[in-house]
Formats: C-alpha cells, sequence, structure tokens
C-alpha cells in the first residue's frame, strides 16, 4: 500500500510539472504584450500615486514660467515636516482613543511655511538670519519643490505655484568632511561646489549652504562673492 502511494504521489508531481511547463510556455509566447501591459500600469499606478499624494496634502498645480519671469511660491511647506508630524499626531490619536484627529491638517497647522517671491531680474539670492532661524530648511523646501514640479507632481503650497522648468538641482548642503579622503570640512565644500560649477548650465538650479564654512571669514566671503559672479 505505502508503494502504490509513493507511486501515486511521484505521477501526481509529474503531472503538476507537466501542467506548469504548459503555463510556462503559454505565458512566454505572450512575453512581449506582458511587458508592455506592466510598463502601461506601472506609469498609471505612478500617475495614481502623484494625484494620491497631492489630493492627500492639498497641494497645488505647478506652472513653470520662463527664465524671464517671476518666481512665485506662497506658503510652501517642506513635505517631510509634513509627514513626519502626520505620523506623530496618528500615533497620538492611537494612545488617545476616541479622539478625533484630523493629521494633515494638524500637520500643516505645525509646519511653518516660506513664501518666495524672486522679481524676474534675479538670478542669485541670499539667505541671512541668525542660527538655527531656518535658513537651510528654507532651501531645501525650495529645491524639494523644484524637484516636485519637475517630477510631475503637485507642489504643497497654499497658493498658486510658479516656478521655471530647471534641467537639473544641485546643492551642496551639510558637511562632506571625510577622513579616508584627507577631505577637511572646508575642503568637502569646495569639491562639491567644483563639481557642482562643472554641470550646472543656464537653466539649473544651484543651492548653496553656508559657503566658505570652515575656514577664514574673509576668504570664506571672497569665495562666496566669486561664486555669486560665477553662477549669475
Amino acid at each position: 500500500l505505502n508503494s502504490k502511494l509513493r507511486q501515486l504521489r511521484k505521477r501526481e508531481e509529474e503531472e503538476v510539472e507537466k501542467v506548469l511547463r504548459q503555463l510556462s510556455r503559454k505565458v512566454g509566447d505572450e512575453a512581449v504584450g506582458i511587458r508592455k501591459m506592466l510598463q502601461i500600469i506601472t506609469v498609471l499606478d505612478m500617475a495614481s500615486a502623484r494625484a494620491r499624494h497631492g489630493m492627500h496634502l492639498g497641494a497645488v498645480e505647478p506652472r513653470f514660467v520662463g527664465r524671464d519671469q517671476p518666481v512665485s511660491m506662497i506658503g510652501v511647506r517642506h513635505p517631510l515636516l509634513v509627514w513626519q508630524e502626520v505620523d506623530s499626531a496618528m500615533a497620538k490619536a492611537r494612545l488617545v482613543r476616541n479622539e478625533e484627529s484630523e493629521p494633515v491638517s494638524r500637520a500643516l497647522e505645525h509646519v511653518v511655511p516660506t513664501n518666495y517671491t524672486l522679481p524676474k531680474s534675479v538670478r542669485c539670492a541670499i539667505i541671512t538670519g541668525p542660527n538655527t532661524g531656518g535658513k537651510t530648511v528654507c532651501l531645501k523646501a525650495f529645491s524639494v519643490a523644484a524637484l516636485m514640479a519637475r517630477a510631475g507632481l503637485f507642489v504643497l503650497a497654499e497658493e498658486s505655484v510658479e516656478i521655471p522648468f530647471f534641467d537639473v538641482v544641485l546643492a551642496d548642503i551639510g558637511d562632506d568632511q571625510s577622513i579616508t579622503q584627507s577631505l577637511s570640512t572646508f575642503s568637502g565644500h569646495i569639491e562639491r561646489v567644483k563639481r557642482i560649477l562643472n554641470s550646472a548650465t543656464k537653466d539649473s538650479l544651484v543651492v548653496l549652504d553656508e559657503v566658505g564654512s570652515g575656514t577664514d571669514p574673509a576668504e570664506g566671503s571672497a569665495l562666496g562673492i566669486s561664486l555669486l559672479k560665477q553662477l549669475k
């Protein structure tokens, strides 16, 4: 009886393998069509994800303007800060039962918006202020808004967004110090600035944070002035 059972199981495995080979052959015959369908579904899924993201956060549609037109973005918020507040609000809502909560609305209230207005004659802008005053956040929010618009995403702002279409966004933000590469804070900045200058075009967005930091203030100021003249 056991021998017959093993034979039947073996025959069953052979039949299953046979069916799988037949199905695989049929799928292989339609491989070209399946790949095309996968590409179409991917495009539709990405478009749907962009739409859901914009609707969920109440984002606005950006309008691309020419390089000779003014730039205007009112009430821009960094989406990462908003999502951070959303996660925090949802965690608190789970701890307090029966609490009615609108995490997105609360997050938008907690994250401070930023306004950007540049006349058409302005090609370079400098942000100044005290330490921990939000200068880096302003730079990052503007850069992320430009990247979102470029990627076909709605921008997290309160009013209409008018911004040029940048061919590339180049940024030097943060410390690039490296012991293994023998790079100090200043030399790390210089290496990134050099790569930026070699890649930037007239249609690029260049974002530099704390230009000339890590060296003598006079030398850093001279470097900053030279970069502004070069990029302008």
